[in-house]
């Protein structure tokens, strides 16, 4: 009779009863198991939500990432795994890992080098920040799909959330009033840009405050 061909490990192609997968640096590093079928993990998203990719699919909760912060996140483990760096600079790793979104594989990591990791705003406070400057931006000038664009041509793929929300407090786009000429039709510069031919964040925020002003008069 044929022997069978073992079974695929849920966080990627390697046995799970290899000594290879069970003793690799990475494995032994973070110590994190599937919460639905308890194999070891080691990617960097099955870590962050505590379930392979395959338990995530059966049980519908497979989640969306950018895979540039996915990669690099995956090599940092490996290169905090291989032990061949300095405290001070596994804590470079920590940070950067807690910025591309991956605060519990950050936190998990800080713990076995018994240090901490200077965190700053979560996640989801950055992205309730972006969410405040895209409204507040896209007064009357700006869809919300153009400054996602916008905001995302600023940025590299491996940008961070956090990367985000500076990047949007920062966009300019085009002046929707004069097609960018900067000048009225009437004559003398268009009041919407000042001129420029594009509105940034003061030029939005002089109009509400011109237009709330003109109805309450």
């Amino acid at each position: 009779m044929p022997a069978k061909t073992p079974a695929k490990h849920p966080d990627g192609d390697r046995n799970p009863m290899s000594n290879a997968y069970v003793n690799a640096p990475a494995t032994k590093l973070l110590a994190t198991n599937c919460a639905c079928c308890g194999r070891s993990l080691v990617d960097a998203v099955s870590v962050e939500t505590g379930i392979g990719p395959e338990c995530r699919k059966r049980f519908g909760s497979d989640v969306v990432v950018n895979e540039a912060a996915r990669t690099e996140a995956n090599e940092l483990v490996a290169l905090v795994a291989r032990r061949g760096i300095t405290r001070a600079q596994a804590k470079e790793v920590f940070q950067r890992l807690h910025a591309l979104g991956f605060t519990v594989l950050a936190a998990r990591i800080a713990k076995r080098f018994r240090t901490t990791v200077e965190v700053g705003p979560s996640v989801e406070e950055l992205r309730t920040r972006y969410a405040v400057i895209r409204t507040a931006f896209c007064y009357d000038n700006c869809a919300p799909r153009a400054f996602d664009k916008l905001v995302r041509d600023m940025l590299p793929a491996t940008a961070t959330p956090e990367e985000f929300v500076r990047a949007a407090a920062t966009v300019a786009c085009p002046c929707m009033r004069c097609q960018t000429s900067g000048k009225h039709p009437s004559g003398g510069e268009c009041f919407r840009c000042a001129g420029k031919g594009w509105q940034d964040r003061a030029d939005v925020e002089r109009n509400r405050a011109y237009d709330a002003f003109r109805k309450a008069s």
